[in-house]
């Protein structure tokens, strides 16, 4: 008989008692963790999980549900519907996955095998990915990684790229030589706040004092491809209030730094919620 947990304290009263069949239906964003030698035979809906660690075993991961933080020698297999597993990381093993499910950020010595349908598989690190379907995209982070099937899709010149190419990895880069990228700044419309603060009046140009072009941190403006990627950076005292901007600039002035860039200066074009919508006076 199954027995289904939505709480922490379900799960941990599950697993104390050694059940055989246990099924997480928990709440979007309320997080279950799983150790030890915890089997978990379904984890269903909305549900997220993690960390998974020690030699933890989790199942059947379907619908839209998450798993996260695995590491150790744990495993997660049987991985369908919308479900995505990300952050594998130890000697993990990710196996069985289907439908258009999503593996993401496997490092380390963790292996993901059985990929099939339109699933995707994110590698870094030393990786290996094995048994991959011919239609599955594998994501190549790493000249280190080790793949047998999928079709491969090679990130590993990103580093690399100038303005232009970064821009237009980003899907950022339009028709007159510019691009809109973003900036999340105090409710004053302020960055910089373990450094010089600087203000980003909307319709206004901004430019920096200290401009240098090399590639390193410092000396610029810098910007996020997305606003989620630029609360990654913001500074301020309490990210809740965090504000973001969409900013042009110029591509030929715009230094990629990784998962951000740097430029001169920018045209403050107007506010944007998180998700990039524009917000209406």
């Amino acid at each position: 008989m199954s027995i289904v947990v939505t709480t922490q304290d379900e799960l941990d009263a599950a697993a104390k008692a050694d059940a055989e069949d246990i099924i997480i239906d928990s709440p979007a964003g309320v997080w279950l963790r799983v150790g030890g030698d915890t089997r978990i035979a379904g984890v269903r809906g909305a549900s997220c999980v993690g960390p998974v660690g020690d030699s933890a075993t989790v199942s059947g991961v379907w619908d839209s549900a998450t798993v996260s933080d695995v590491g150790d020698s744990a495993t997660v297999r049987d991985v369908g519907g919308s479900a995505t597993v990300r952050g594998v990381g130890g000697s993990a093993t990710v196996s069985d996955v289907g439908d258009s499910a999503t593996v993401r950020d496997v490092r380390g010595s963790a292996t993901v095998s059985g990929v099939r349908g339109s699933a995707t598989v994110h590698l870094y690190g030393s990786a290996t990915a094995q048994h991959i379907g011919s239609h599955v995209a594998v994501h190549l982070h790493s000249g280190a990684v080790k793949v047998t099937g999928g079709v491969i899709i090679d990130h590993t010149g990103v580093s690399d790229f100038e303005g232009a190419q970064w821009a237009a990895y980003h899907a950022l880069a339009d028709a007159d030589g510019h691009a809109v990228v973003y900036k999340a700044v105090s409710p004053e419309l302020e960055a910089g706040q373990s450094h010089r603060l600087t203000a980003y009046p909307i319709g206004e140009t901004v430019a920096a004092p200290d401009w240098d072009p090399r590639k390193a941190c410092g000396n610029g403006l810098h910007f996020s491809p997305t606003p989620r990627q630029a609360l990654r950076y913001y500074q301020g005292p309490d990210s809740t209030k965090a504000r973001y901007l969409a900013c042009r600039v110029v591509l030929d002035t715009l230094v990629p730094l990784d998962d951000k860039c740097k430029a001169p200066s920018c045209e403050v074009l107007h506010e944007v919620t998180i998700d990039g919508e524009a917000v209406t006076a």
